[in-house]
């Protein structure tokens, strides 16, 4: 595809162009580019979904870059496909030139030929405004970060408080946190989900929470690419065990962010209340044990904030974090029946799996 300016092309990349791909990211991101090994195992898996990841191309360098990664979803329990955005960038030698929009277009128009319900997508304060102008696409309230204590002493000596200090403040709340945070017999932590592919396509089914919502489908094969092939972050995966097979489960990873240990609820689904509440109040004591001193997660709908704030989760001010969590979505003009049924931002049931970002 020829652009104005015939120094541009917008074409596929090719896997034996993975390092022009990395070097683009660390042009970007710098320390937080994805690594050459990311890039593969993400976007050209021999296991994982199909993606396509669209460049512009000038004169053979890669400049930009708009991946969709084709995923299937449950729409109020009726199974599509849908296409997710990640990994949209343009190198800061060429921004404000239209380069973005080009691979945008692009990636849109492979996307929606392949038939796709939807696409979604979560762009940076940088990337948003791209979405905001178009037609297609349409922005969801930012989603909410909800953060729970676990060590609190440890979160002030983090922050520079003297430690004699930080454990008299620290003692009392942490007593109540780590009374708060109870083992259960009925979960464990599993290494390999590839036994559990038959549990979590129950779960998803049997989930009043999936079966009214817009969520990507968790089976096992999902979960093991998206956590367990990535090199790039560790996870953890607990599974609440139940008498009809797997009734809740919650994936974590730890990053060091705001001046502390954070471990992120990355993942998460359930199908009983209680169950749900045992699973996280087991993953606390663990993560706390681990040396994790808060426990986040970042999701979308009151169903999800309502779960969490029964387990002590409550909401951060954006302030705090530096930035926002946007969310864009656009319909397939060719399925217009589809459109009415992505317009209620509280059924879209997302949590940081939905993206590569960590």
């Amino acid at each position: 595809m020829s652009t104005p300016d015939s120094a541009y092309r917008v074409r596929l990349l090719d896997e034996s162009e993975i390092d022009a791909l990395h070097a683009l990211s660390v042009a970007c991101f710098a320390e937080r580019a994805n690594s050459a090994t990311f890039i593969r195992s993400r976007y050209f898996s021999q296991t994982g979904p199909q993606a396509d990841v669209v460049v512009v191309d000038d004169a053979g360098s890669v400049v930009a870059a708009q991946t969709v990664t084709y995923l299937p979803f449950l729409l109020r329990g009726e199974p599509v496909f849908a296409g997710m955005f990640t990994d949209g960038m343009t190198h800061p030698e060429h921004r404000r030139r239209g380069l973005f929009r080009m691979a945008i277009n692009e990636a849109e128009r492979l996307a929606f030929e392949k038939q796709v319900a939807f696409l979604f997508t979560m762009p940076n304060d940088e990337s948003l405004p791209a979405f905001e102008r178009s037609d297609r696409w349409r922005v969801l309230p930012d989603r909410r970060l909800l953060v729970r204590p676990i060590n609190w002493g440890g979160v002030l000596r983090d922050r520079g408080v003297p430690g004699w200090i930080s454990g008299l403040m620290g003692l009392p709340i942490d007593l109540v946190l780590k009374a708060r945070g109870r083992l259960s017999d009925a979960v464990t932590e599993v290494d390999d989900v590839s036994e559990l592919v038959t549990d979590l396509d129950l779960l998803a089914s049997r989930s009043t929470v999936a079966s009214s919502a817009i969520l990507c489908r968790r089976d096992a094969g999902f979960l093991h690419w998206r956590f367990f092939e990535n090199p790039t972050f560790a996870y953890r995966c607990f599974v609440h065990h139940g008498s009809n097979g797997v009734n809740a489960y919650c994936i974590t990873t730890t990053e060091q962010r705001m001046g502390t240990t954070i471990g992120y609820a990355v993942d998460f689904l359930w199908s009983d209340t209680e169950a749900m509440d045992t699973l996280f109040q087991h993953v606390a004591e663990r993560l706390r044990e681990s040396g994790v001193r808060l426990f986040g997660a970042i999701v979308s709908s009151s169903q999800q904030v309502e779960a969490l704030k029964r387990c002590g989760f409550r909401d951060v001010n954006p302030k705090f974090t530096g930035r926002a969590f946007h969310t864009a979505y656009a319909p397939n003009p060719a399925q217009p029946q589809l459109a009415t049924q992505l317009d209620q931002p509280d059924d879209w049931l997302l949590s940081l799996a939905d993206f590569d970002t960590i």
